[in-house]
């Protein structure tokens, strides 16, 4: 979600090049099975450049990527990161 003022047009545009995020993070991404799916919230409050934004949106997907393995349990015979 972004506070930033966009049209929707933008907002499609910001939603999929966050995707980059998730190529920083997996690999590989992308792939048929996966089921990425990015969705993308705006609050319309503030004036904002839009490269600006879409670099803080790839940068935050990486992010919660690497944090969501980092503290993910232990899930049957997968081991969590924190367990390997």
């Amino acid at each position: 979600m972004t506070n930033a003022t966009f049209p929707k047009a933008k907002m499609n545009k910001l939603a999929d090049i966050s995707h980059n995020g998730i190529a920083r993070a997996i690999r590989p991404s992308h792939t048929t099975y996966d089921g990425d799916t990015l969705f993308v919230l705006g609050a319309n409050q503030i004036e904002a450049s839009f490269e600006a934004v879409s670099i803080l949106a790839v940068e935050a997907v990486r992010r919660a990527i690497i944090a969501g393995t980092k503290t993910a349990a232990t899930y049957g015979d997968y081991l969590a990161y924190q367990d390997v």
